[in-house]
């Protein structure tokens, strides 16, 4: 008898409310203040995934990053930790901030080869005397710059400053407390590095046909590793492929927890932080399914044969804000791709701190090797309430037909209001635009657009 596994997938809530708000409405597992996560149901046919970026942008972090930890270490078999670009790029700190080279690295540290603008950290205290300020003040200036300039994480040093005026509303929080807070939780012997040896970069669920990464997969990646030479051959089978890439990860993680990476004043200059930036090919942490322009694309054709050799029907994803829905990208065959980061979901937000507005959603999955259902329930940024439920098969994809299609114009259909309407989804960068058409209009759309893509 085949026994289907109920998986809950959650990403991207980089220490948000988003991450309890959506645990809550969560039919898997649930958070009980004593015992921290557990899950409600026989834990053997019940599976989390957390799909990476766990920082940055809420002042909770570092707290989800204990009950994550503390989660897989009572689970370890039935909770996937997927580690995301905002997570491993802490292992920055540890290494771009260490005293005995600090003052070396403001006075020469080179510009982010992936910054499009030439930024050094002693841009931002121009004419100050770097041989009268202390360690503590050179790593000052080094830390506020890394965070704001090179991860995309200008608030993050004043999050870490709530976080610990909520710990101590006695106490005056100093720039120097937040420092020595920041290094601690980072250290690869602290939260940070515990967290990290416990994750991967991606994991075929056991017992499903489901696959999960951070990022995206893209012709360039798939079936290829970060120490693979350009011209050895891909590797066909995805088993191999994941047990090489995340065995590599962690050799990686080794060498950082053993202090054993090599000093250099390009920042980000290991091959681990490589993986985590947006080069040239993207990894598989930090790809996408997005066309040159950052536009929805269907999925390509070699990507779908590779996932279907390898008997993969649902591939779920994070790292890229596709609006207030989790993006469902339909492909030529039986394959669903679904990305979960709707961190800005509101398309207008004007506050830094809230960017996804009203929304949010719950994305659950029923699997066994045969079959994978998929439900998700949504709330959307206008409070709009909508559900989605589709069901891949050997023969084909139960459900709404329309769901997950892309137009010629590179609209995406979102979802299905309860109008029997459809919304559409226009991206461009971090701005999402959307509109709502009718059923008979969105088939005469669709039609045009498979007549397009025939001439």
């Amino acid at each position: 008898m085949i026994k289907s596994v109920k998986i809950f997938d959650l990403t991207d809530t980089e220490g948000t409310k988003n991450f309890f708000e959506a645990i809550q409405k969560s039919s898997v597992l649930g958070y009980y203040p004593k015992d921290g996560l557990s899950f409600h149901r026989i834990p053997e046919r019940a599976h989390f995934i957390f799909n990476g970026d766990l920082l940055d942008r809420g002042k909770f972090g570092f707290d989800h990053l204990r009950l994550l930890t503390q989660f897989k270490l009572n689970y370890p078999d039935q909770v996937t930790l997927i580690a995301g670009n905002r997570d491993i790029n802490k292992i920055r700190l540890s290494t771009e901030l260490d005293k005995s080279q600090i003052r070396e690295r403001l006075l020469h540290c080179e510009s982010p080869r992936w910054v499009s603008h030439q930024t050094r950290p002693l841009d931002t205290v121009a004419g100050q005397d770097i041989n009268a300020l202390t360690d503590e003040e050179c790593q000052l200036i080094y830390l506020k710059w890394m965070l704001k300039d090179t991860m995309g994480s200008p608030h993050a040093f004043r999050y870490m400053r709530e976080a610990l005026e909520a710990e101590n509303p006695q106490k005056t929080i100093t720039d120097k407390d937040i420092l020595n807070r920041f290094l601690q939780e980072t250290s690869p012997d602290g939260p940070m590095g515990e967290y990290l040896s416990l994750t991967q970069l991606i994991e075929v669920i056991p017992g499903t046909s489901v696959l999960t990464l951070h990022g995206g997969l893209m012709p360039t990646n798939i079936g290829r590793t970060p120490d693979m030479k350009a011209d050895e051959p891909m590797i066909e089978n995805i088993y191999e492929w994941a047990h090489r890439y995340n065995q590599w990860y962690q050799q990686q993680i080794q060498l950082w927890r053993e202090k054993k990476t090599p000093f250099s004043l390009q920042p980000a200059s290991t091959p681990l932080d490589t993986i985590s930036l947006p080069l040239i090919p993207r990894s598989i942490v930090v790809g996408n399914m997005l066309d040159d322009h950052g536009r929805f694309n269907s999925p390509s054709i070699e990507i779908e044969k590779y996932l279907i050799r390898n008997k993969i029907s649902l591939v779920l994803t994070g790292h890229n804000p596709y609006g207030d829905h989790p993006a469902i990208l339909r492909g030529h065959n039986n394959v669903l791709f679904v990305s979960n980061d709707t961190c800005y979901a509101d398309a207008h937000f004007t506050d830094p701190d809230d960017t996804r507005g009203g929304a949010l959603h719950t994305t659950e999955i029923i699997a066994d090797e045969q079959l994978t259902k998929i439900f998700i329930q949504a709330r959307l940024s206008d409070e709009t309430e909508t559900q989605t439920e589709l069901t891949i098969t050997p023969e084909g994809i139960i459900g709404d037909p329309y769901i997950g299609k892309v137009l010629a114009d590179h609209r995406l259909v979102q979802c299905r209001l309860a109008s029997g309407d459809y919304r559409l989804i226009e991206k461009s960068g971090k701005n999402m635009h959307y509109s709502t058409i009718t059923a008979n209009q969105l088939e005469q759309e669709l039609t045009k657009s498979a007549l397009n893509a025939k001439m």
